[in-house]
């Protein structure tokens, strides 16, 4: 396999990782830099990876290409560059010109030379009406040894065939090229060969190509005929734009690319610098002002437009230019680089780009602004805040979270808001900082986006609300959440929106006792997720081993559970661990390994915040301990699980309290006691059946087997609570 990446428009070793990683369809995951993922994609690979344009990042390539073939040794590197990059075991092929036209009669000549040839192709290409006479070989011998024999000097003068006769092209070579080689501006031959046709070919052009090519200069990585017309020529039509691009193409200046949306052009490397120094100090401001205000409105633009098919591959196709914009932006406009960062922040989450998040979010808060852009620096803050969640960094989701919520206080504008209260909601809720604080924020973004129609924004935001829902127990008010987020026209589509959204709903039906639906949303979410293994993809694996356990399918879920635990040591991703053994738990406390179960519960209750979390090792502990008739330990872990829906301020949790409280009761005989909680706890639930169904994670079968027998609040007789089976599912030790 050979892969190209192009590295003309990067500017740091950081950029190639990032290149590299993504053209070989990697992607960038929490707790794992984009090196790291870059040398698990490349483990056991035969590739050929071919970097081209690399002489402006010798540097930074050096360490990084020793490095790269440690950790991948069955892969070759193939470096194109001006210069050698100085590693000890580099093997340089060096090109040189083209074979030029020797003796004998001027036509075998040019045929038997590599440079006659390709010139004489090219100008048959552009040129139908060329052809090979004895008088025009004479001329193609003498330009292709003015040239000596370069390709880009020899296209670009058989460009002018159409126009120019073959004497007046070799003339006017001859005339520059000499001039260039007596005053000696450039110290090599090839070089000067090589400026000698870039300065004739652009003496050529008109007033109004000069200027252009000059301006096209200031982009990188390409652009549309109405990017050049906005920064290079705004006074001038994007037909006339268009006709000047054609014009430059015909003439080997510029080149066409293919483009995803609209035609595209782009410059060879050599040619952008000779435009570039053409430029005069005032004339590059200008540009270069007029190119950040550009992609600063195209950044904004597209934000708007996430929901749309292909956005986000757009976005990256303009990468390029938007990382430029920003560049200037940091060197002379704050403002507009906080505006551009806001812009793309959700982008850059939406696609996993972290890391180039990260950067930008960095660079742009280091900057001291005061009041200026203050809606941009809180919806920055807030974004890097949940760009920290998802790369495990909470120490930084934390404090960025909270700076952007005070920044919003002084903030007017409901669209500003809106984003902040979404993305910092995200965080206060998927890190369990603060749930009551995140849902009161996800609920007010989802009002104030349905307002605003930012489809995404709404989307995005339904898809948390789905998952704080139910977590708080407000499992009505998480399926019309996600029953809603479908109702989006192109954002249900989106997919890491939908995965999101289908993990969310995992959870709450694993929680609310409805495996096989848990199950459903956990294989549609890691179907979109793709085995890549991310912290998305360990979370669906969890789900799905928690939903197989509560159905009884025990030993496909300790097998799942097993190999994802190796996967997520292996790959990096210790965050999972917990939430794998968390299925773990469940599937072996369901297989009646109460042993295994207990122990892994009690070292993770150790280990883990999340309350809910806790709260369902304390409910297995409890169910352990009530099988072993073991009525302390029991009642301990039912009290710690009572105080956590004291500080949760879950009724579901309350509930299931009193209900292992009751069965701590039937073990001491205490049955007035027991009547008096589980009726209680009935009652509680009877009041929650408009958003759940009478069950809970671990024990809803169980709680169904009871409500079956008391479907509803009913006084609850001391016989049927000296059948202590009833209800009780667990296989109890021993017996």
């Amino acid at each position: 396999m050979c892969q190209l990446v192009e590295l003309a428009t990067l500017r740091s070793a950081d950029e190639v990782v990032r290149a590299v990683l993504r053209a070989l369809g990697g992607r960038e995951r929490g707790g794992r830099t984009s090196t790291q993922t870059l040398f698990d994609v490349l483990a056991g690979r035969r590739l050929l990876l071919v970097l081209d344009n690399c002489e402006h990042l010798r540097e930074e390539l050096r360490a990084f290409v020793g490095t790269l073939l440690d950790a991948a040794p069955e892969m070759r590197i193939l470096l194109t560059s001006r210069e050698p990059i100085g590693t000890g075991d580099e093997t340089v092929f060096r090109l040189g010109p083209l074979s030029l036209p020797g003796g004998g009669s001027c036509v075998s000549a040019v045929v038997c030379s590599d440079a006659g040839r390709l010139f004489v192709d090219r100008a048959a290409a552009i040129n139908p009406a060329f052809a090979l006479t004895p008088s025009a070989a004479t001329m193609v011998v003498r330009i292709c040894h003015e040239l000596d024999g370069l390709p880009l000097a020899l296209c670009l003068a058989a460009a002018r065939t159409v126009a120019i006769p073959l004497a007046d092209i070799a003339d006017g070579l001859s005339q520059r090229g000499r001039l260039q080689e007596m005053t000696g501006e450039a110290p090599l031959p090839n070089q000067r060969s090589l400026r000698a046709s870039l300065d004739w070919s652009y003496q050529l052009l008109d007033e109004q190509e000069q200027r252009l090519l000059r301006s096209l200069s200031a982009f990188a990585g390409g652009w549309t005929a109405p990017m050049a017309g906005a920064v290079a020529l705004p006074e001038v039509s994007e037909e006339r734009v268009e006709s000047l691009l054609g014009s430059l193409e015909a003439k080997g200046l510029i080149v066409a690319t293919p483009g995803m949306a609209q035609r595209r052009w782009t410059l060879l490397q050599i040619v952008r610098e000779y435009a570039f120094s053409q430029l005069a100090d005032e004339e590059r401001d200008a540009i270069k002002s007029r190119h950040l205000a550009s992609f600063r409105s195209y950044a904004d633009e597209a934000d708007g437009r996430l929901g749309e098919p292909r956005t986000h591959a757009l976005v990256d196709e303009e990468m390029p230019n938007l990382r430029l914009a920003l560049e200037w932006a940091l060197e002379r406009e704050t403002s507009s680089g906080l505006h551009i960062v806001a812009s793309l922040i959700r982008h850059w989450i939406l696609s996993e780009h972290f890391d180039e998040a990260r950067e930008a979010s960095t660079a742009v808060l280091s900057i001291p602004g005061g009041d200026a852009a203050l809606s941009a620096r809180a919806l920055v803050h807030c974004g890097a805040g949940v760009v920290g969640m998802l790369t495990e960094d909470y120490e930084a989701a934390i404090g960025n979270t909270r700076t952007g919520l005070a920044l919003l206080a002084r903030v007017d504008d409901d669209t500003a808001r809106a984003r902040c209260l979404q993305l910092a909601g995200m965080v206060l809720i998927l890190t369990g900082l603060d749930l009551e604080e995140g849902l009161r924020s996800i609920d007010q973004a989802v009002e104030l986006l349905r307002a605003s129609g930012d489809a995404v924004g709404l989307g995005w935001a339904l898809a948390t609300l789905a998952y704080g829902a139910g977590v708080c127990d407000r499992f009505g008010a998480a399926r019309a959440a996600y029953d809603e987020f479908l109702r989006i026209p192109g954002v249900s589509e989106h997919v890491r929106l939908r995965t999101w959204a289908e993990q969310a709903m995992a959870w709450a039906e694993v929680v609310v006792g409805s495996p096989a639906r848990a199950l459903a949303h956990a294989d549609l979410a890691l179907g979109l997720e793709g085995d890549w293994p991310s912290m998305t993809h360990f979370q669906g694996l969890c789900h799905r081993i928690h939903a197989l356990a509560l159905m009884g399918r025990t030993d496909e879920a300790l097998d799942e559970g097993r190999r994802a635990m190796t996967s997520a040591r292996e790959s990096g991703a210790l965050q999972a661990v917990p939430g794998i053994e968390l299925g773990l738990v469940m599937a072996e406390f369901m297989h009646g390994d109460l042993g295994a179960a207990g122990d892994r519960a009690r070292a993770l209750a150790e280990r883990v915040p999340q309350a809910h979390t806790l709260a369902l090792l304390r409910e297995v502990l409890a169910e352990i301990a009530i099988a072993r008739d073991d009525a302390p330990e029991a009642e301990a872990h039912a009290r710690e699980l009572e105080g956590i829906a004291a500080r949760t301020a879950s009724r579901r949790q309350h509930a299931l309290a009193e209900y292992l409280l009751g069965r701590v009761a039937m073990l001491r005989h205490d049955l007035d006691r027991a009547r008096e909680l589980l009726q209680s706890a009935l009652g509680i639930y009877a009041g929650l059946a408009s958003n759940a169904a009478p069950s809970t994670c671990s024990t809803g079968w169980r709680w169904r087997q009871w409500t079956r027998a008391t479907p509803s609040v009913v006084p609850v007789s001391r016989e049927q609570l000296r059948s202590r089976e009833l209800g009780w599912g667990v296989r109890r030790a021993g017996r």
